[in-house]
């Protein structure tokens, strides 16, 4: 069923009933996963491997004979296990300390009379360090008495109280900005960053009756979390909440200028739904390049940065797609978080859950700081730098 036409094969997909154009002299295939990977597809192999050639003999006889092709064996990447180990070993030690100094620059309250609500900063500690737990509030009360007497927190609230942390609206701010304070960190390690979204269940169902059908019909309800990655230690320096139905695209100028406040922003890259003038407006604004994927029917009529980031890529589609899956990585963030905290919430309100999945990423981004302090041998600062605007390499300002 593989034909060729021209130049081109043609090969049948597995899962639909049209064709793949492949180029098995420049290794191109037409199919999604080629454009999202740039890796040898499924196509490609087939080409390689059932391609065969006719002779005619003086006879009338005819000889088949199958090409070989070699295959390519697929890039590794070496794995530093004894920085890892210490790091892993040491995480939950570490975790404690770093968020203590995260949670202690929140103010106290003024003292009032009868009983002293709980301190701001105790209230954020527990509740962060719970989610880091991935325990229920009452099995992780162990947990909180062991931080009390180390000097974490002043003392053991009710494990209710830890959990109304995150129903109070104040909770977001505070939230949102250990986001930012948590990657400050690695400000003098990324340059690249990519950008996408991805999904968290809750705890929730919405319930009605379909009157087509005639009978009742449930969905969990769930949120997004778009957020802004860095591609070399995949911290996430920024992040924004919002419904199922939020979309993607107009949320890239936000997540930028937050990124670029204390980060030196020199390129972005995303998938094609970011593909849009106005993106390309905020990124060229921060001063970086931005790399996403064109939709098919894209021809760059529209101008400005995104017509030459266009014609850069009909120029030069290798170098170009070097940078775009770069994308990847944001792919494996997501990946490391839901799979290390939870790919679903349990709390029940909006804001609850809002809260929950911001402390779901201050966990995450602690972690990523411990295991490039033993990997790099950074010296971690929580506080949120101003953006770097110095030529250094990041090696240099590391050392």
């Amino acid at each position: 069923t593989i034909t060729k036409v021209g130049r081109l094969w043609s090969v049948p997909s597995q899962s639909g009933g049209g064709t793949y154009s492949v180029n098995l002299e420049r290794s191109y295939c037409s199919c999604p996963d080629f454009a999202e990977w740039g890796e040898t597809c499924k196509h490609l192999f087939a080409v390689k491997f059932v391609v065969t050639k006719t002779e005619k003999n003086t006879d009338g006889s005819e000889t088949v004979t199958t090409l070989t092709v070699e295959t390519v064996k697929k890039t590794t990447y070496k794995q530093d296990w004894p920085n890892y180990n210490k790091a892993q070993t040491n995480e939950n030690r570490h975790f404690q300390a770093f968020l203590a100094d995260l949670c202690e620059s929140l103010p106290a309250p003024a003292p009032k009379r009868g009983q002293q609500p709980l301190l701001p900063s105790d209230a954020a500690f527990c509740a962060i360090f719970k989610v880091y737990s991935t325990m229920s509030a009452r099995r992780f009360m162990g947990d909180l008495t062991d931080a009390k007497d180390s000097g974490y927190v002043t003392k053991v609230p009710h494990f209710n109280s830890v959990l109304n942390f995150f129903d109070t609206e104040s909770a977001t701010a505070v939230l949102q900005e250990f986001v930012e304070r948590s990657a400050a960190p690695l400000v003098a390690v990324e340059t690249e960053f990519a950008v996408d979204s991805t999904g968290f269940a809750g705890a929730r169902y919405a319930r009605w009756f379909d009157e087509k059908y005639g009978k009742p019909k449930s969905k969990v309800e769930w949120i997004k979390l778009h957020a802004m990655v860095g591609v070399k230690t995949n911290v996430i320096t920024s992040c924004k909440i919002t419904g199922a139905e939020g979309a993607d695209s107009p949320r890239l100028p936000e997540l930028v200028q937050k990124s670029a406040e204390q980060f030196n922003v020199q390129e972005v890259s995303a998938d094609k739904a970011y593909a849009a003038l106005v993106n390309f407006d905020a990124v060229n604004e921060c001063g970086a390049q931005f790399y996403p994927q064109f939709k098919k029917n894209a021809t760059g009529g529209m101008g400005g940065a995104y017509q030459k980031a266009f014609q850069l890529m009909c120029l030069n589609r290798e170098d170009y797609l070097k940078h775009y899956h770069k994308r990847s990585n944001v792919e494996s963030t997501f990946s490391a978080l839901k799979r290390k905290f939870g790919e679903s919430l349990r709390s029940k309100t909006n804001l609850a859950m809002t809260n929950e999945l911001l402390a779901k990423v201050v966990c995450y981004n602690i972690t990523c700081v411990i295991h490039e302090m033993y990997a790099l041998g950074i010296d971690p600062e929580f506080v949120v730098k101003p953006r770097c605007t110095t030529n250094v390499e990041p090696a240099q300002r590391i050392a």
